[in-house]
């Protein structure tokens, strides 16, 4: 784990994008060696997170409207497609809407508002437990994250926030402004307690401090340097170097075809999955420092 969180805040990386989907894909999904990625043309599509080889693809009843999905690593190949499936349609909704909802474990279930709170429920029950404030309120909560290692709930707001709470005590640890824009997208590795990413609409990718909330990293991909292109199993992935920047650095002054929007993100191993709104799929991969 020190391994992974120093490769993130100090290694060299590199970037691996192809076209997963006819249309566009909006959110993804990254556990052990599979990413699952969809929304937007009614499929689901599952990759290898080491090859990027596309491994198989499930269909969202036209009645359902997917607004969000998960999946479980751990099921067997036998009934993989069958788990993915139903596990991924278990969030749909009829209407659009703008809350986010996260199960922390057996017994809560944790969900943000565009009000800028965020609520902790019991599972069974329903009932409110408490809520989380922030200092900024009112900023629509885009997204949320909970590291079970160390009782701490990170969230992304609309005004660019990213937003950590201490479960034990209901209070914020830190808010820290980090981009200009929406923030869509907060992830960490399970077990990590050093590094999380986060993602909005400014495209840069963020590896930040969990319990400092200190910007450590600013990433994009640097297109203007010359690439890399390899085909697998029909597949085109090109390889992009990736840019390091300041986090101090004017977003604006930075070309939009070097940071098109993050709408998801999902971390694994030494790995940063992203979706774009569009119909590639973009793989981050580091390395430790010295190797």
């Amino acid at each position: 784990m020190d391994e992974h969180a120093s490769s993130f805040s100090r290694g060299p990386a590199e970037a691996f994008q192809w076209i997963g989907h006819p249309i566009r894909a909006t959110l993804c999904r990254m556990k052990g060696g599979s990413i699952l990625t969809g929304v937007g043309d009614k499929i689901l599509r599952l990759w290898s997170a080491e090859s990027c080889k596309f491994m198989n693809e499930y269909n969202v009843p036209n009645s359902k409207t997917l607004v969000d999905f998960d999946f479980d690593e751990n099921k067997t190949q036998r009934y993989l497609c069958i788990t993915y499936l139903y596990v991924a349609i278990f969030i749909c909704s009829s209407k659009r809407t703008n809350s986010i909802t996260r199960k922390l474990d057996d017994q809560l279930i944790v969900g943000g508002s565009t009000f800028g709170t965020v609520a902790i429920a019991d599972q069974t029950s329903g009932q409110k437990l408490g809520v989380l404030k922030s200092a900024y309120a009112p900023l629509a909560i885009r997204s949320l994250s909970f590291c079970t290692n160390s009782h701490m709930i990170f969230a992304g707001s609309s005004a660019g926030y990213a937003h950590c709470w201490d479960l034990r005590t209901l209070r914020p640890l830190w808010e820290k402004r980090v981009s200009p824009n929406v923030i869509y997208s907060t992830c960490h590795l399970p077990g990590d307690t050093a590094t999380l990413v986060v993602g909005g609409i400014d495209g840069v990718l963020r590896v930040m401090c969990q319990r400092t909330g200190e910007t450590i990293r600013c990433l994009v991909v640097d297109a203007d340097r010359p690439a890399e292109a390899a085909s697998r199993s029909r597949q085109q992935i090109e390889k992009k170097p990736v840019r390091r920047i300041d986090p101090d650095a004017q977003v604006d002054s930075i070309p939009r075809r070097l940071r098109p929007q993050i709408t998801s993100l999902s971390v694994g191993m030494k790995k940063i999955v992203t979706t774009h709104g569009e119909n590639y799929i973009r793989v981050w991969k580091f390395r430790p420092k010295s190797s």
